[in-house]
């Protein structure tokens, strides 16, 4: 299978992605339908031109200031944002260029981001970017597979890319797939936030950015310190819970019945930053399941990992049951 670090292995280099910017606007961006996104504010994508050989060119800006972004002055393109803009392209080729229809769900087996370069600052002006996309599909009609991958450049340079899988299903049939939900995210309460892990040290800069803790529901709402710090007592691995919070615009910007994937990337790198103590460069997960909204999500992360090690594996188990693997990029 595929990975995120084999999407560009620099034997086949793009030439010419200076020249790619004269063929993109950065005016608008692209009808939200066509990345379903509800807020034009979350919508990263600005245009598209087909390039030949398969490979099309999308604009993509990032602005200053995002929700998931570090923040301070040193201000950078999160790769949570990538992974979003990663995400946007495949919806958006899948409609502009297979045909599948707006009103299709989409099931993510597999998504990530990798980046290559220093993280790209946006502390000065928005940034201009172009994504160099290939969609591989698989299947006919309206269920229908796809392999996106994406190459991400600013400027001249390649800085990062990224891949997914997914499949397009009717509404009718997703209804069918995903049974009876769990919950809904419009029916969860407002998000306690407990102090145990505190934005500095999943390498965050404000509270709502957290999106993991070390406690499990029940615990947070009786202050149960033993259960709390548990998660670090073992000297080979980190445990967390995953933190949702239903108004946080970016991961919510619309109703779910599950976890958005793009929250449990995010959860991801917190959870491997707390167990290596490094910055992380990137993410990529395998979904093997729906992950339930109002159920213990709990990520785990090895401690100890080698300092030339690259990566930090992690799984997502709910209910006992691995719902999703993957690996975070360590910078």
């Amino acid at each position: 299978m595929l990975r995120v670090d084999q999407v560009n292995d620099g034997a086949r280099p793009i030439v010419g992605y200076e020249a790619l910017y004269g063929l993109l606007s950065w005016d608008r961006s692209v009808s939200r339908a066509l990345v379903h996104r509800s807020s034009v504010h979350e919508v990263l994508l600005t245009d598209a031109r087909t390039l030949g050989d398969g490979r099309v060119a999308v604009g993509v800006q990032f602005p200053r200031w995002h929700a998931v972004s570090a923040g301070g002055a040193q201000e950078v393109v999160a790769d949570t944002l990538a992974i979003e803009a990663v995400r946007q392209i495949g919806l958006m080729l899948s409609h502009t260029e297979m045909g599948v229809p707006l009103d299709a769900v989409f099931l993510a087996h597999e998504l990530g981001f990798r980046r290559s370069s220093t993280p790209v600052s946006v502390a000065d002006a928005v940034i201009d970017a172009v994504a160099v996309a290939t969609v591989e599909r698989q299947g006919r009609g309206r269920q229908a597979a796809f392999v996106l991958r994406v190459e991400l450049v600013v400027g001249d340079e390649v800085v990062g890319t990224g891949l997914g899988r997914m499949t397009c299903v009717s509404p009718v049939v997703y209804r069918r797939l995903r049974g009876t939900p769990r919950m809904a995210s419009s029916a969860l309460a407002p998000v306690s936030r407990p102090s145990a892990v505190l934005p500095p040290m999943v390498a965050r800069q404000l509270e709502r950015q957290v999106v993991v803790t070390v406690a499990p529901r029940d615990a947070r709402s009786t202050g149960d310190d033993d259960r709390r710090s548990a998660a670090f007592a073992s000297p080979h691995a980190v445990e967390t819970f995953l933190l949702v919070d239903p108004s946080n615009p970016f991961y919510f910007d619309h109703p779910y019945d599950h976890a958005p994937g793009t929250l449990l990337l995010e959860a991801m790198q917190q959870t491997a930053v707390l167990a290596t103590g490094r910055p992380t460069a990137g993410a990529r997960a395998e979904f093997a399941r729906y992950v339930e909204l109002g159920d213990d999500v709990v990520l785990s992360a090895p401690r100890v990992v080698g300092e030339r090690a690259d990566r930090s594996p992690v799984t997502i188990t709910q209910g006992g049951a691995v719902v999703a693997n993957g690996v975070v990029y360590l910078d």
